[in-house]
């Protein structure tokens, strides 16, 4: 199981299924441990007659919780990491960073998305099913590298709003 965040900080284009490109580097050690390990992986499959279906989620989300003691999901990382910060308030936040706020201000954080922008979200179950699918087709030796997604992007203003709502 890869991901599809092996493409790092390419911000722009289309990465095919073949594609696994450093050159762009990466936003956070995640991206580049799972482009090592699925890098590792291909590398591994070029032994003669190997076969490896490497699969590449989007964004997995689920309406289950998630167990004690397993990684956060991406979208609720952010949160955790923003939580100490939110209970300190924002002259702790602002003394943090070096900004200067006045007794009346208030500190907002902004996302710089480009406009129009989208993320592409799978269900958990969705994916699985794909997974499972994908897993019982035969196939050459060598590596078949497919994308899981969902057929439609979910618009960034629709999604972040209902995120930001959850968090402190």
């Amino acid at each position: 199981m890869s991901t599809a965040f092996v493409a790092g900080a390419r911000l722009t284009g289309t990465v095919a299924e073949d594609c696994l490109d450093d050159s762009y580097g990466f936003t956070a050690p995640y991206e580049a441990a799972k482009h090592r390990a699925e890098q590792l992986v291909r590398d591994w499959a070029q032994r003669p007659g190997a076969v490896v279906t490497v699969l590449r989620p989007s964004v997995l989300v689920s309406h289950r919780r998630v167990p004690p003691g397993c990684p956060h999901h991406p979208l609720s990382a952010a949160g955790v990491r923003l939580a100490p910060a939110a209970r300190q308030g924002p002259r702790w936040l602002a003394r943090t960073t070096g900004a200067v706020l006045r007794p009346d201000e208030t500190l907002t954080l902004r996302l710089h998305l480009p406009r129009g922008s989208a993320m592409n979200f799978v269900p958990v179950d969705y994916a699985a099913d794909a997974a499972v699918r994908l897993a019982a087709r035969p196939v050459p030796p060598g590596v078949r590298t497919c994308h899981v997604v969902h057929p439609v992007d979910i618009p960034n203003d629709l999604w972040l709003p209902a995120v930001a709502s959850v968090l402190p």
